[in-house]
């Protein structure tokens, strides 16, 4: 999602709630990728970008 707005409007049921978790399931998937390559974590290499 690289930080972007996500806009929608669709039934009721149809999951709007699950799309929530999404950002966080992606911040997980990169820092356990990135625990398992021996770097710090996505948060890690954002700071040092900043600096």
């Amino acid at each position: 999602l690289d930080g972007g707005d996500v806009l929608m409007a669709v039934e009721t049921g149809s999951g709007k709630t699950g799309a929530f978790c999404l950002p966080i399931l992606q911040i997980l998937h990169e820092t356990l990728r990135d625990i398992q390559e021996g770097n710090k974590g996505p948060r890690a290499r954002k700071q040092a970008s900043a600096s």
